[in-house]
């Protein structure tokens, strides 16, 4: 098998910051404008989302501005495994051996391939801050703490989908057939 490297997209990653700068612009003002004499929304619901707002876009804002600078590919699909650096939860290698199974879920329109892997607490474990909160919050919502985006990368999600299903179904033919000739 080959090595398949993917870069990142700076046409999607620049998309991705003017997305968020204008949802940080509408958080403050949501959260500046909005006074308690406007009857339509409750002043104090407005204040909160506009902070959650400002937060939330803020962070996937930083994100994305260190991802336009990063020199590093956004995904490696080699023999030994995957190495991820597609989102804020990215964790880096992880073994063909360790992954049970990929599974999409969608949120809204982007698409999310879970990885289950064998032993989640050890990847937990190799983190800590505010991407083990957001990885812990991955586990306890979809029963894994990793996953892969193509929000970031030069390929369409279907066809990442299809190289890693694939990979990982060679990647298991070949360590049952090594197991049978042992």
């Amino acid at each position: 098998m080959n090595t398949i490297e993917i870069p990142f997209s700076k046409q999607k990653i620049v998309f991705g910051i003017v997305v968020s700068i204008t949802f940080v612009v509408l958080g403050y003002y949501l959260f500046a404008t909005i006074s308690d004499q406007q009857n339509r929304l409750d002043p104090r619901l407005a204040k909160a989302v506009g902070i959650l707002g400002i937060i939330f876009f803020g962070g996937t804002g930083i994100f994305a501005i260190k991802k336009l600078f990063d020199k590093s590919l956004g995904l490696i699909i080699s023999d030994e495994g995957i190495f991820e650096n597609t989102n804020a939860t990215s964790i880096g290698f992880i073994s063909w051996d360790d992954i049970i199974e990929f599974k999409t879920i969608q949120i809204k329109s982007t698409k999310i391939l879970l990885i289950f892997v064998k032993n989640p607490q050890l990847y937990l474990d190799k983190v800590s801050g505010f991407k083990k909160f957001l990885m812990k919050s991955n586990f306890s919502m979809y029963g894994t703490p990793l996953s892969i985006t193509s929000v970031t990368v030069k390929i369409k999600f279907n066809e990442l989908e299809q190289i890693l299903n694939q990979r990982f179904e060679e990647y298991r033919k070949k360590t049952i057939s090594d197991e049978v000739l042992n």
